[in-house]
């Protein structure tokens, strides 16, 4: 459901697909795929892949109104607890974990109340910075034996 306001119309809402044009305009190859029954769209900056997991559904609609953006990364080597720690105390955005032996970043996005495309495309920004910064981060840390690849 959208609705107008002083700056443009609100979105309250958004699909795979909206979300895989969004990224698709901003250059990025996107493709929306089928997850065990929940639509997610993958794509890639840098080189470092990540996906958009839909969250909660709008009633009534395959759109939903919330969605998290996700990378995992394959850690080779003990992982120094610091580096999630330091991470997470440092950055206000993104969220780091390890599930499982991956490395996973996310950042949740909320379109509950309504939001601009404009914003939506301010979090996609925000989403690469922290890419650029969890590689640097993780840089950092190499001389103690970690290393990381795109999962």
């Amino acid at each position: 459901m959208d609705t107008e306001s002083p700056i443009g119309p609100l979105l309250h809402s958004t699909t795979a697909a909206q979300l895989a044009g969004m990224l698709q305009a901003a250059g990025c190859r996107a493709s929306v795929i089928d997850n065990r029954g929940r639509r997610e769209v993958h794509s890639a900056v840098q080189a470092l892949g990540f996906f958009l997991r839909l969250g909660n559904p709008q009633p009534g609609s395959e759109a939903c109104i919330d969605f998290t953006w996700v990378c995992p990364l394959a850690v080779r080597g003990e992982l120094p607890r610091e580096l999630i720690e330091s991470w997470n105390r440092s950055t206000r955005f993104g969220h780091l974990s390890l599930q499982g032996g991956i490395l996973v970043l996310s950042m949740e996005s909320l379109l509950a109340g309504g939001v601009t495309e404009a914003h939506l495309r301010a979090q996609f920004e925000i989403w690469v910075r922290l890419l650029q910064q969890l590689h640097l981060h993780v840089r950092s840390h190499a001389a103690q034996g970690v290393q990381a690849a795109a999962a």
